[in-house]
Order: C-alpha cells, then sequence, then structure tokens
C-alpha cells in the first residue's frame, strides 16, 4: 500500500488533495495510506516512511523547501510533489530532486496524471530480498536497504529498520550468511549493519543513520576501515 503524506496548512486545500488521491483510489481500485500534515515540524517528527509526500512550499513554520532540504539531508528518496500558489518558484523544485511542482486549486486531471507517474514509478522499486522469520511461522520481507543495523536480542535478533524495529528468531550468525552478497558487515558479536548507513566511527564506536552508537570490536576495526572503503569507492 503506497504511504502518502500531505503537508499543507489550510484546510481547504489539504481536504481537495486527500479527496482527489481519494477519488483516484476508488476510480483505479488501489488503495492508500494517506496521513495528514499542518505545518514542517509534525512532518519532519513522523516515522512513517512515505512512499509520495504533497509538500506545500508557504507552510508556517519552515518553508516547504527547507523541509524538502531536511529530508533529502536525512536520506529520505521518496517522491516529493511541491503545492504553491506562485508559479515563479518552480524552478526552486528542481534543487531538492521535486517529482513534480503543482499550483493551486489543483484539478482532478493533474493530480491523476501525477498519480499515474508514481504508480508507474513505483514499479522500478527494489523487490525485498532479505526474508527473516518471526514468531508462529510468519515470514517478514525487508529490503536491505531499508535495514540500519541487526543486534542480539533475548537470544533472537532485533532488526532496527528507518520505521520500526522487527524481532526475529533467526540468530545473528543465520542472517549473516544471508546478507553476505550484500552490504553488510559484523563489527563486534552483538551487531550486523548496513554499510548503506554508517555515518561516522571512531573512539571504537560507529554512528548509525539514525543516531545509535554501537560498539567496533578493536579485532574488527582494520577490516571494517577496508570494507567500508571499499564499499564508498563501488558507490562513486
Amino acid at each position: 500500500m503506497l504511504k502518502i503524506a500531505v503537508c499543507e496548512d489550510e484546510k481547504i486545500y489539504a481536504d481537495q488533495i486527500n479527496n482527489l488521491i481519494q477519488e483516484y483510489a476508488s476510480l483505479n481500485s488501489v488503495m492508500f495510506d494517506v496521513q495528514l500534515f499542518t505545518n514542517g515540524h509534525t512532518l519532519l517528527s513522523s516515522t512513517t516512511k512515505f512512499d509520495l509526500i504533497f509538500l506545500d512550499i508557504g507552510l508556517p513554520d519552515y518553508s516547504g523547501m527547507d523541509i524538502a532540504t531536511m529530508l533529502r539531508n536525512n536520506g529520505l528518496t521518496c517522491n516529493i510533489v511541491f503545492t504553491t500558489s506562485h508559479k515563479e518558484l518552480v524552478f526552486q523544485a528542481f534543487k531538492v530532486k521535486a517529482f513534480d511542482y503543482l499550483v493551486k486549486p489543483i484539478s482532478s486531471g493533474v493530480l491523476t496524471d501525477v498519480m499515474q507517474r508514481v504508480l508507474d514509478s513505483q514499479s522500478n522499486i527494489e523487490m525485498p530480498n532479505l526474508a527473516l522469520s518471526e514468531r508462529r511461522g510468519h515470514i517478514r520481507q525487508f529490503h536491505s536497504s531499508e535495514i540500519i543495523y541487526i543486534e542480539t536480542h533475548k537470544r533472537k535478533a532485533l532488526v532496527h529498520t528507518l520505521d520500526s524495529k522487527y524481532e526475529v528468531i533467526d540468530k545473528i550468525s543465520e542472517i549473516e550468511k544471508m546478507t553476505k552478497t550484500l552490504h553488510f558487515f559484523r563489527p563486534h558479536t552483538s551487531y550486523l549493519i548496513n554499510l548503506e548507513h554508517v555515518k561516522s566511527f571512531g573512539k571504537g564506536m560507529i554512528t548509525m543513520s539514525n543516531g545509535d552508537q554501537l560498539l567496533l570490536s578493536r579485532l574488527k576495526e582494520k577490516d571494517f576501515k577496508l570494507t567500508l572503503k571499499q564499499f564508498a569507492l563501488q558507490r562513486v
């Protein structure tokens, strides 16, 4: 299900966008999870991993452009569609890789075009590539890129993702084997980290993208630095 945020301080426009989204969903037999926000602070504080954000440029606390910049700096790659009453601001949208720029009031045809293009782009999204076992035989699938790190937890493992935590019954040593072809590294017996989410390291600690600090074993430090360097070179 596509998760959509509508950040708009004027209720008349927030309701209009939401109604158009629901109308599109009904006509095309699809389901969306839509959340409404009236200011940038509440949107930035949300832990939901959105697929699409309709973002008003003229919000009362932060400008939509500032919010988009903060979201991008935090690693958010979802589609952002700016909404505004000012056509002259359109060129600023390209600085934060906006998906589109809509001038209010938004017509049904314009919204339909945006939603169709968003859904078409979703067809190229990375498929889940890691399946882990939860209790009662349930299997939970993950995109490796959404996993920040995994830690041992009461003889099980706790998976820390971009928007939540999941307890799985697989042992961390078993998960390590599953991720051999992915960009994961085990810096300590208690942790398996995703190199994509390493923010910094030093003094025996690794800081992850969510701010958590994890132990780096002295025995693993040299290997970790080499592996992280090789990973960084691959991404250039």
